[in-house]
């Protein structure tokens, strides 16, 4: 395996234990990959950290099908991806290399015609997106941001206030910010004060809300196809813009409830 054979080492614990959980923050390997690319005395201590970080997400990933020799492979093919494309990886968040461990899982999996793993499967529940680390989680709204944009640009222009005026609610209600209930009473209250007042029924203002929701809801699963069809973002971005995505399908209804 050449520059990625000499990478490795022998690990310590159990396999599968590294990683992030919600009691152990998600690892930062930024720092990691800049030592392993330099050529300083830190360099060794860096891929051995490294190759601990990816082991434990390939064990993660692979369940029954893991073997020592597998692992390993597949370890080396993660660190020489880092070594052969190091601008990809600089600066990037464990939720970004995550992602990258898994396609390569997949991608082995896939040619040695293996069955493939399910979505539940590769995405533990303690890596749920709404449980994920904080940091990656951001990243993941900056990408969702940037596929709401886009999405807004499609529309003409009398139609892009409701997708605007949406979203916000939308993050808010993901979040824990607010609740629906909430936005409705402000809706009627901010009708009320004006002048002259208008008086709205909260049931058809509940209604509307969920129904605008849906709409952005429905235009961003839309952007994000449009995105990864015409390829202008790298699967990792996509993979992780969709987990968000998953995440706010989770917390917000479709519809309303039914009284």
């Amino acid at each position: 395996m050449g520059q990625g054979r000499n990478l490795q080492h022998t690990t310590t614990g159990q396999e599968g234990e590294v990683g992030a959980t919600p009691e152990h923050p998600s690892p930062d390997p930024a720092p990691l990959v800049e030592a392993l690319l330099s050529t300083g005395p830190e360099r060794r201590a860096a891929a051995g950290a490294l190759q601990d970080l990816i082991r434990g997400q390939v064990t993660r990933t692979l369940h029954r099908h893991r073997s020592s020799d597998l692992v390993d492979d597949l370890v080396n093919n993660v660190l020489l991806k880092i070594l052969n494309a190091p601008d990809t990886f600089r600066g990037k968040h464990w939720g970004y290399l995550r992602v990258v461990i898994i396609n390569e899982v997949r991608t082995f999996l896939r040619k040695n015609a293996r069955q493939l793993l399910t979505e539940d499967a590769v995405y533990a529940p303690q890596e749920a997106p709404e449980l994920a680390d904080p940091i990656e989680v951001a990243q993941r709204w900056i990408l969702l941001d940037r596929a709401h944009a886009a999405a807004v640009a499609t529309r003409r222009p009398q139609d892009r206030a409701a997708l605007e005026s949406s979203w916000p609610q939308l993050k808010a209600l993901v979040e824990g910010r607010t609740d629906i209930q909430t936005l409705v009473e402000q809706e009627v209250a901010a009708n009320a004060a004006t002048t002259p007042p208008v008086r709205l029924d909260p049931k058809k203002v509940q209604n509307r809300l969920y129904q605008a929701q849906k709409r952005c809801r429905d235009a961003l699963t839309r952007s994000l196809d449009a995105i990864e069809a015409e390829g202008q973002w790298a699967p990792e971005d996509l993979a992780l813009a969709r987990q968000q995505l998953v995440a706010l399908l989770r917390v917000a209804p479709t519809s309303p409830p039914t009284t």
